[in-house]
């Protein structure tokens, strides 16, 4: 802030100066007065006209009206006071800076138009800034999308999946598409029959019993114990009731999630007759009037350790009952003697399992040891018992919900199972020659 002109305290120099602009005769100070009263006090004089505005910074010269000796004083102190409300002002716009011009005013029209131009081009550049923003946003997800895909393709280059469904491609080669819902080919079942007849009456030399007791027409639920690492007892079975029952029917037998899931075989699995495991393909089946066959042991099964062989494991939750309840198929059992010593398990490699995603490793006499040779399983000798059916048609299909039916009707099929497992083994001689 600049020093004042006057000095700190402008009033006390105005004050001190006053006495020296005084006249020594008083009365030369008095002005030419109209006829009155001589001793009436003069009304203090009004401010001075402002100068104008481009003059403002020049100092105004302090010139003392002429007054009555009685109103010398008064009038001094009024100038005084007018003089220093002025010097505040001023002091205030300079320390406010320096004034800026407003500029032209414009017609109340125009100043109208103008904001709403204004306000368009606002608008407008509020809608290209989001649109810039959704471009650069459509860039970047572009961008992400493209790094995932290429980590997905590397990631599919090096999977163990990727070559498992090749090899399984490679079971579905020369299809001549004659199939049903279920990817059951005639014509391929027909060109590996003679494998199947040969590990059935040569190599495992398979005896059936009691085959009669499948129903000749309608549907039926073959419920069997389940052995062996890879399904061939459904395939058995199956082959039993074609060529040995009377009626020549077909079963349709199903397979482990994890078996549909396997390179090569899988696919001929399918077009052998297997069947995805689900309750949902075993009640459209059974609807269709066709036999089915079942292994409520499912993998637990299939990979049971050798000093475990022959010991049904849990039947799970009787999915199976619900199944007969509704389409009221009747439950045949069937005991499979022989299958437990295609593979012995021996040992397990989880660690090897977990990498293949598979639900066990097993690790048999032959398998790893033999490499390709330990696919081929023992020659041991088959027995497949087929026992009298328990009718469904005596419960309704809303009994399916009850549970402790279900599980009675469980336990009880699996108690028949494990009991003519155990009357067959009591008649076997021995492993290889029955």
């Amino acid at each position: 802030m600049a020093k004042p002109v006057l000095g700190s305290d402008p009033l006390a120099r105005l004050k001190a100066r006053a006495p020296e602009l005084l006249p020594e005769p008083a009365q030369a100070l008095a002005p030419e007065e109209p006829a009155g009263d001589a001793n009436a006090s003069a009304p203090p004089p009004a401010d001075p006209p402002q100068a104008p505005r481009q003059e403002a910074d020049a100092p105004e010269p302090f010139e003392p009206e002429a007054s009555a000796p009685g109103a010398a004083d008064g009038a001094i102190e009024a100038r005084i006071r007018a003089f220093e409300r002025r010097l505040e002002r001023r002091l205030q716009q300079f320390d406010a800076g320096p004034a800026r011009d407003a500029g032209p005013s414009l017609d109340p029209t125009e100043e109208r138009r103008l904001v709403e131009v204004l306000a368009r081009v606002e608008e407008r550049v509020g809608k290209l800034s989001t649109l810039v923003e959704e471009l650069e946003e459509e860039e970047r997800q572009g961008l992400l999308e493209s790094i995932l895909e290429l980590g997905d393709a590397v990631q599919r280059a090096f999977s163990f999946d990727t070559y498992r469904r090749a090899l399984g491609n490679l079971g579905m080669r020369d299809r001549r598409f004659e199939v049903d819902d279920f990817g059951l080919e005639s014509d391929a079942r027909e060109s590996v029959l003679p494998l199947v007849r040969f590990l059935f009456e040569r190599w495992w030399r398979v005896q059936a019993s009691g085959v009669e007791n499948v129903p000749f027409e309608g549907p039926a639920l073959l419920v069997a114990n389940h052995s062996g690492v890879l399904p061939w007892d459904g395939v058995m079975i199956s082959h039993a009731i074609e060529h040995l029952h009377p009626a020549q029917r077909r079963a349709r037998f199903l397979a482990e999630d994890w078996v549909a899931t396997l390179p090569f075989v899988s696919a001929v699995i399918r077009r052998l007759g297997g069947v995805r495991g689900c309750r949902e393909n075993a009640e459209r089946l059974l609807r269709r009037g066709e036999l089915v066959a079942v292994f409520p042991e499912g993998v637990k099964g299939l990979g049971k350790y050798f000093h475990q062989r022959y010991r049904l494991q849990r039947f799970g939750r009787g999915g199976f009952v619900q199944i007969s309840l509704r389409t009221g198929a009747p439950i045949v059992p069937v005991a499979v003697i022989g299958a437990e010593e295609t593979y012995p398990v021996i040992a397990k490699a989880n660690w090897l399992a977990n990498a293949l995603r598979a639900p066990f490793f097993p690790v048999s006499p032959t398998w790893p040891l033999l490499g390709p040779l330990g696919f081929i399983p023992l020659p041991s000798k088959w027995q497949i018992r087929f026992g009298e059916p328990i009718p469904a048609d005596t419960y309704r299909p809303a009994d399916a919900d009850n549970e402790f039916l279900v599980n009675q009707l469980k336990e009880k099929v699996r108690g028949t199972i494990q009991t003519m497992i155990d009357d067959t083994l009591a008649e076997r001689r021995s492993i290889w020659f029955g």
